[in-house]
């Protein structure tokens, strides 16, 4: 597809400008990220637990590892779970970095580094909203819950901090009611979102925001961006013409196991019942690392501090 390849190629420009020497760039006075360091759930997966059916990364050359959509995701554009991904990272630092750093250098790369963090929408949707791991915490209410989950990242960030870590990048919680996977039951056949089951994560989206504040405030040299997904979804969805993704509502799987693939998969908003497209993805990141869908500051000025 055209498009997919535009935006692949665009994706390469991105990492390049962003992650490039900044001896190269510094006629145009632009500080530049030493790495992209990449924590969460399968929003930002690469690729490590797909089902064997082939239509996931259809859109990606055979040597890249398929992700959970059609071609790259969020993350390729700016799993195990949270917590193995942190212990391979420790082991990245010691066992790799020590080699290529001494210490003062070690440690301004990890100060000047960017942490993507996906957390959250996997907790919502196997936990909380259709547990299939944890059936107890879909008991609790959704401020208890949303202050659970809160607590968990927090704690993870801390130790992210710990390591290094000072510039993060933190998503809140997508509307988790107008994916296919949960709006399927609507009364006009899924083309509306279910307000019910978006309501369930206000709690957490609210609350966000005051936490990396408080981490900012007590964790020396601690620095973040908020992602404001669940706009972003609602934005989408409202302004089909502007992005040309006219499908925000079904899913471009029908199943999402062994279905094949819809043929515009440019034009929608939802590879499967959760995940985003390549398409979608590809907008995500313009927002939010020269725009403003992220705050209180984009990835760009985040990377400039």
């Amino acid at each position: 597809m055209a498009g997919s390849k535009l935006q692949q190629l665009a994706l390469l420009v991105l990492i390049y400008v962003f992650l490039t020497d900044a001896s190269a760039n510094a006629q145009y006075n632009v500080k530049l990220a030493p790495a992209l360091y990449i924590f969460g759930d399968s929003t930002v997966d690469g690729g490590n637990r797909l089902p064997p059916n082939g239509v996931y990364g259809i859109d990606l050359n055979s040597t890249v590892r398929p992700r959970w959509s059609n071609g790259l995701n969020i993350a390729d554009f700016n799993c195990w779970s949270f917590d193995q991904q942190i212990v391979y990272f420790n082991r990245t630092v010691f066992d790799n970095l020590t080699t290529l750093f001494n210490n003062e250098d070690l440690i301004k790369h990890s100060r000047d580094s960017v942490f993507l963090i996906s957390f959250g929408i996997n907790d919502y949707s196997f936990n909380y909203l259709r547990p299939t791991y944890n059936g107890s915490l879909a008991k609790l209410e959704p401020e208890v819950f949303a202050k659970y989950v809160l607590n968990e990242l927090s704690f993870r960030l801390t130790i992210l901090h710990g390591l290094g870590g000072r510039k993060f990048v933190v998503n809140n919680i997508w509307p988790m009611g107008c994916t296919p996977g949960f709006s399927i039951g609507q009364p006009d056949g899924g083309s509306c979102c279910d307000e019910k089951i978006n309501q369930l994560v206000i709690p957490y989206n609210n609350s966000l925001p005051q936490m990396l504040m408080k981490l900012e405030a007590t964790l020396p040299g601690f620095l973040f961006t908020a992602s404001d997904d669940f706009q972003f979804i609602l934005d989408l969805k409202m302004n089909t013409a502007q992005y040309g993704i006219t499908n925000t509502t079904g899913s471009c799987l029908s199943n999402t196991y062994w279905a094949a693939p819809c043929r515009d998969r440019g034009q929608y908003l939802y590879y499967d019942s959760v995940h985003t497209t390549q398409a979608a993805d590809f907008i995500y990141a313009l927002n939010c690392f020269n725009g403003t869908l992220c705050s209180p500051r984009n990835v760009f000025k985040l990377v400039g501090m």
